[in-house]
């Protein structure tokens, strides 16, 4: 059975259970294989080997009883980490990165981060360099899970710095005028 084959055959199968049919067994085919999506679609003539062939089809039966995707692979990506996932954690979801972003936001507006408006980026997250910049300050901090669980002494303190020169810059100004 060549790569397409096995894709003409699984994708119409699982659509009567999953939404993602495609996603789904391109994702299985990835992972079983170890090819990127870009080398699938180059040897979509190949044959599979009988041992990736096996698997894959044991992993379009699990799917097809519902099992997600994340768990027949025990992998899921979120914030561009690969997690090790099973029937025993949940599944991050998308819609979770956002919310873990916004609950980011809102911590540092809670501990006065943000006193002038937000319409600039001020700030990314860099997860898999480990690191978080405030370019307002050009200052990069990394150990970005101690970050997000509240250790930002040293961002703090560089802040402070910030908004003392910013104070001392306009009332210099509003002396010279």
């Amino acid at each position: 059975m060549t790569i397409k084959q096995f894709k003409d055959y699984s994708i119409p199968l699982l659509k009567r259970t999953s939404p993602s049919a495609m996603l789904d067994v391109e994702v299985l085919l990835q992972f079983y294989t170890g090819l990127s999506k870009t080398q699938l679609l180059l040897r979509q003539s190949e044959e599979l080997t009988a041992a990736h062939k096996e698997a894959l089809i044991q992993a379009v039966e699990k799917r097809l009883q519902g099992l997600p995707v994340a768990y027949i692979i025990n992998k899921k990506e979120f914030f561009s980490y690969d997690f090790y996932v099973n029937q025993d954690v949940l599944i991050p979801k998308p819609d979770t990165e956002l919310l873990v972003e916004k609950a980011i936001d809102y911590i540092i507006q809670k501990r006065e981060l943000y006193p002038s408006a937000r319409s600039e980026k001020i700030r990314t997250y860099n997860f898999p360099q480990d690191r978080v910049t405030d370019h307002r300050i050009n200052y990069t901090a990394h150990n970005l899970p101690g970050f997000m669980m509240g250790d930002m002494d040293d961002m703090l303190d560089a802040l402070n710095v910030y908004a003392k020169e910013e104070q001392l810059a306009a009332d210099i100004t509003e002396l010279g005028n």
